[in-house]
């Protein structure tokens, strides 16, 4: 059985097209014959039927192909409003299909039903051998190619899903990637970039999964996979440091698969699409535990190094090996639907294209906004948001903001704090003893039961072993309230009382400080030096909108037709001016766009290289012994007073539990 998902087909219905094409066409096109395209238009109906009749089997792909690039052409001549309406649902929903008088909401769900195929084609794949495993990542990966020209549909209804989906499909991708490097087997540490990578892939899923509205056994199966391959990750590094006598980083990262794991298991699985990933937990979980086992046991008796903190473990890399492939027919889908008119096939609308310079300047105007939109902003939020991934996965601002305010205390305390005053130790122990009152009571009243001649002594023992029962519960929750009640009571002094608890640690850290002064300097200089660089990409980009604004081509396209004579055309391609014919032009008008894209990639590349001298950096502040131990001292507090109030909430809950239970009792013990 698959782990793997594919996305469910949109659906759609039947449409009439001649009536409304022809009253848009009069209206947009009013110095051109509209009925000169009626052929064109039933051409068009029966390429949408030709789609509508077939279930989406690979040999089907080509004709969604096909239409799917002729309305990357129409999109282009007729604009966003083709004249008629086309009914579209998402293939999660069990509602009827809803009709849109927009011609690129069509082209929208066509991409995405493309996207569909090729998930569902990659799902099927049993992947048992190498073969269908590239076959697998093949289509995974030209799923999210179609994704991502869905993104660019912008305003348009498939788009809420697309990132997500896009997301899932790449890191489906990967992990075929994955698993083939296992099968193939390769280094550990090879293996284990792939499943970081691949893990980093599901929590960017799962992080736009809420936006896009998937049924909950979706969002459940991303995080599950996301933190299963966060732990595969970890687990393959460990072996690579067994191999290589890291003991201590051994240890440290079978407990952090471990938690991974853990994190991946309180998911409600049972609302898994795919039962095959609870498998793939459960034998993840049984290697664990006999690797965490033997390494701990190996530690204990020989090896007796500290296990390496998870904040300090070094960073294992990443390795993605996957990308959005779009097919070629939607990649130029004007050169593939020429190709196509040489075989037979007519360019759907071909003679608007001879519309003349207004639509030489719209297609550059289009261009340059799509290059702008698709390829140089999309490349700068690309870098932000890797540089913020990579920056958050560092977590080197939170090591700075423990060393440079020490004593600081998390904003959110304060509620805490106010939540415990309210509720405080003395309230919680005297919930505590009158619900111990009330058990007294039951116990008393089963007491004389016992003593009625008449009475079942087989209710009486059943009443018996559930008092017993109950009485170990408010033992545990006593024994509880003691274990925190020393830490509630700082939680009910304040701010004041938090700080003093956190006062030898936060000495401890600013010690540590103060012997690498100048390394924490270094590293706060390279965090600025990473957070200018989106700034200086906001300028390129602005740079960019400010040539546009400038940018006037239409009398540069006049002077060209006057020189070339290009209105004298043959009459079998239709009296005016050819914009294909301006195509030259256009193209010299565009290569001065160049150098902003130049620039961003060189942003890139210095991207790159910060963060590794960050990374190395930091990592090598997280060796020194006495800082390593200053913060994970630190820490250790920090997590004692949270799980104080953490428990102070779930006392409550026992509390609240206990007395409704005993109130019960005593209710049908005074019924007997």
């Amino acid at each position: 059985m698959s782990n793997l998902l594919g996305v469910p087909s949109p659906r759609t219905a039947p449409v009439a097209l001649r009536a409304p094409v022809l009253a848009h066409l009069r209206n947009a096109f009013p110095d051109m014959e509209a009925s000169l395209f009626e052929r064109d238009i039933d051409a068009w109906a029966s390429a949408r039927d030709a789609c509508l009749g077939h279930d989406g089997h690979s040999h089907d792909v080509s004709v969604w192909l096909r239409y799917a690039a002729q309305l990357a052409f129409l999109v282009r001549v007729l604009g966003t409003s083709g004249g008629a309406s086309f009914p579209w649902v998402d293939g999660f929903s069990t509602g009827e299909p809803v009709p849109y008088a927009r011609l690129d909401i069509e082209r929208a769900y066509v991409l995405s039903h493309l996207a569909a195929q090729y998930a569902q084609l990659g799902a099927a794949e049993w992947r048992s051998e190498a073969d269908s495993v590239k076959r697998a990542a093949n289509y995974f990966q030209r799923a999210a190619g179609c994704l991502a020209l869905v993104e660019a549909c912008t305003d348009t209804p498939p788009v809420a899903q697309a990132a997500c989906l896009r997301q899932l499909m790449l890191a489906q991708a990967q992990e075929c990637a994955w698993q083939k490097a296992v099968h193939d087997g390769l280094l550990p540490t090879t293996i284990a970039k792939l499943a970081r990578s691949t893990a980093d892939l599901y929590a960017a899923s799962a992080q736009a999964a809420p936006a896009a509205g998937l049924p909950p056994g979706w969002a459940v199966h991303i995080e599950c996979k996301r933190w299963h391959f966060t732990a595969a990750a970890e687990y393959r590094k460990s072996c690579d440091d067994l191999a290589h006598r890291r003991y201590a980083d051994e240890l440290g990262r079978l407990r952090a698969a471990s938690d991974a794991l853990k994190r991946a298991r309180a998911q409600p699985t049972r609302l898994l699409p795919q039962p095959a990933v609870l498998q793939d937990l459960l034998s993840l979980e049984q290697v664990l535990a006999t690797n965490l086992s033997r390494a701990t046991k190996d530690n204990d008796l020989i090896y007796l190094q500290a296990p390496t903190a998870a904040a300090a473990l070094p960073d294992m890399g990443t390795a993605v090996m996957v990308r959005d492939v779009c097919p070629p027919e939607l990649q130029a889908p004007v050169a593939f639907l020429k190709r196509l008119a040489t075989s037979g096939t007519p360019l759907l609308f071909g003679r608007l294209v001879t519309y003349g310079v207004d639509v030489a300047v719209r297609v550059y105007n289009d261009r340059r906004q799509q290059w702008l939109s698709g390829t140089l902003e999309p490349l700068a939020r690309e870098l932000d948001a890797s540089l913020a991934h990579e920056l958050a996965a560092a977590r080197t601002a939170a090591t700075l903001e423990h060393l440079e305010m020490p004593a600081q205390i998390p904003g959110s305390w304060d509620a805490y704090a106010a939540a415990i005053q309210r509720v405080p130790v003395a309230m919680l122990e005297q919930r505590l003893r009158a619900t111990e009152d009330l058990a007294g009571r039951c116990r008393a009243l089963l007491d004389e039961l016992k003593q009625q001649p008449d009475q079942s002594m087989a209710v009486v023992h059943e009443y018996e072993q559930t008092l017993a029962q109950a009485a170990e519960s408010d033992a545990r929750v006593r024994a509880q309230l003691q274990t925190h009640a020393p830490r509630l009571r700082m939680w009910e002094k304040g701010r004041h009382a938090l700080r003093e608890a956190l006062t030898p640690s936060a000495l401890a850290v600013r010690d540590a400080h103060k012997q690498h002064v100048s390394e924490v300097r270094a590293i706060r200089a390279q965090q600025e030096q990473l957070d200018d660089m989106v700034a200086q990409r906001r300028t390129i980009i602005l740079r960019a909108h400010a040539m546009m604004e400038r940018d006037e081509i239409r009398q540069r396209l006049m002077d060209v037709v006057r020189a070339r004579r290009l209105g004298e055309l043959d009459e079998s391609l239709g009296a005016g001016v050819d914009p294909a014919a301006l195509q030259d032009v256009l193209e010299h008008a565009l290569e001065p766009y160049g150098a902003f894209l130049q620039e961003m990639h060189e942003s890139g590349a210095v991207q790159r290289e910060r963060l590794g001298q960050l990374r190395r950096a930091h990592a090598h502040l997280l060796r020194e012994p006495r800082m390593a131990r200053a913060l994970e001292a630190q820490a250790d507090a920090l997590h004692a007073l949270e799980d104080a109030f953490h428990a102070w909430q779930a006392l409550q809950t026992h509390l609240d539990e206990g007395a409704q239970f005993y109130e019960r009792l005593l209710r049908l013990l005074q019924q007997l």
